[in-house]
């Protein structure tokens, strides 16, 4: 009888591995498509800034413009560049935070089960408890870590990246206040630039 339980144990614990090292295999798929996805995000975003440059470059070339709304030109498609790869490192970011927490939950909740279930109660408590006590720094480590920052406009750049949405200025328009209490009024499909 009591070999009949170990044997039971044993099948119970071999599961319980089984169902984590698929819980695990998931997490790492997951990773790697959200890797290669934002790796393809961003390489749409190089080939559209590149034939967005390639355009102007050939504007230029055509004297269809001047050496200096080339420059305007080239300058602000750099920054709109940038602010896309922002956004897409942003996601990036998150997602990864997202997964870390998830996965960090995960680890630790198979391992508290692990030691109570090798060790039984009470002897497995203190181990699963110090389990439990590392799961949470690490949820809290993880959790605490900042986005990285936006870029910056000190020379000026597209605020939005798109046009703003909101009512039209007949309407009310859509109001922003700054930190300074500066204010502004735009519309919807109104672009917003910072110029310097």
């Amino acid at each position: 009888e009591l070999q009949q339980k170990d044997e039971e144990l044993a099948i119970e614990k071999e599961k319980q591995d089984n169902k984590n090292n698929l819980i695990k295999a998931g997490q790492e798929v997951g990773r790697q498509i959200i890797s290669a996805s934002l790796a393809v995000t961003n390489r749409v975003i190089d080939n559209f800034y590149s034939k967005r440059f390639a355009k102007i470059q050939q504007q230029l070339e055509s004297g269809q413009i001047t050496q200096e709304q080339f420059a305007r030109k080239t300058e602000q498609l750099e920054k709109n560049k940038v602010q896309a790869i922002y956004k897409a490192d942003l996601a990036k970011f998150r997602i990864n935070k997202a997964l870390s927490l998830a996965s960090i939950a995960i680890d630790t909740a198979a391992g508290v089960a692990k030691e109570l279930r090798d060790k039984g109660i009470p002897a497995g408590l203190l181990t699963a408890g110090l389990i439990l006590a590392n799961g949470i720094t690490q949820g809290v480590i993880v959790g605490s870590e900042k986005a990285p920052p936006p870029p910056s406009f000190a020379k000026g750049g597209d605020v939005f990246g798109m046009m703003a949405g909101g009512n039209l200025h007949s309407a009310g328009g859509t109001k922003y206040q700054g930190e300074d209490g500066n204010r502004f009024e735009v519309e919807k499909d109104e672009g917003i630039f910072v110029t310097k």
